[in-house]
């Protein structure tokens, strides 16, 4: 057992170093997932931030380049990715006692699986679009090269949230089972 202490409802539940370093865990691929989704949104959404060009004033293009070329336009659809997780884990990991690790090692499993396979499925649906795109000699850059990584981080950032609502239920059902 740990020194550390957790009080809850007048009791105290000792946290063990095994639940401490999940805890951990779960916060550094939080971290790793918001950098990779934040990364992949100014990347797809923001094609001309490091061209010389740009599409004019005025048009779509330019107006979404700009908004997501930085600052919280960036960040938006991470903070809301991860937002989503932590509250999902935040409100299931309040209402379970005795399978709080299962849902925190749970939630873990889910981060680092995402980890890997959208950062590969990401490569993946890029280097295939830029298979049927080949590059012209002149700079060819637009939505038309960005989209599949999009649509495969969206995707797989959904099936992420899908996984955490079904490890919170599968925890809570455990929990209803134990007591």
């Amino acid at each position: 057992m740990s020194s550390l202490q957790k009080v809850e409802k007048n009791k105290t539940v000792p946290i063990t170093v095994y639940d401490f370093c999940a805890y951990i865990f779960l916060f550094i691929s939080w971290f790793v997932i918001f950098m990779m989704i934040a990364a992949v949104t100014e990347g797809g959404l923001a094609p001309w931030d490091t061209t010389r060009f740009r599409p004019p004033l005025g048009a779509w293009e330019r107006t979404l380049n700009d908004f997501f070329e930085g600052g919280l336009g960036a960040r938006l659809p991470a903070i809301v990715i991860v937002s989503l997780s932590v509250l999902l884990y935040h409100n299931s990991h309040k209402n379970t006692n005795a399978a709080r690790s299962l849902l925190t090692w749970g939630f873990c499993l889910w981060n680092v699986a995402f980890i890997f396979i959208s950062s590969n499925a990401v490569v993946m649906a890029t280097n295939l679009n830029n298979s049927f795109l080949p590059q012209s000699p002149v700079m060819d850059i637009g939505y038309h090269r960005t989209w599949p990584a999009l649509a495969v981080m969206a995707g797989s950032s959904l099936l992420l949230l899908c996984a955490h609502f079904l490890t919170a239920y599968i925890a809570k059902r455990k929990d209803q089972v134990k007591s």
